[in-house]
């Protein structure tokens, strides 16, 4: 499994720290999908999708980070 970090509005892959890609293969495989979430967060990055594909990349899913930030519990709010 390979997992990626994609600009939803340009389709480009991020490759490294400010650099980006329209290359899934040049781009920077996270392996883990905690991985890539923590980066996004420490990058401050948005608008982006969570790219996990097969290691033969037939099969693609993609998630916007923004609603996995949505899922994480949050101690500080109240919920009904």
């Amino acid at each position: 499994m390979k997992t990626f970090l994609r600009d939803i509005r340009t389709g480009l892959y991020l490759r490294a720290c400010g650099e980006w890609t329209s290359d899934p293969a040049r781009a920077l495989n996270f392996k883990l999908i905690n991985q890539a979430i923590k980066r996004a967060d420490k990058m401050g990055l948005r608008g982006v999708e969570l790219v996990v594909t097969s290691a033969d990349q037939t099969h693609l899913t993609a998630l916007p980070v923004g609603f996995l930030d949505n899922a994480r519990p949050s101690f500080g709010r109240c919920h009904d």
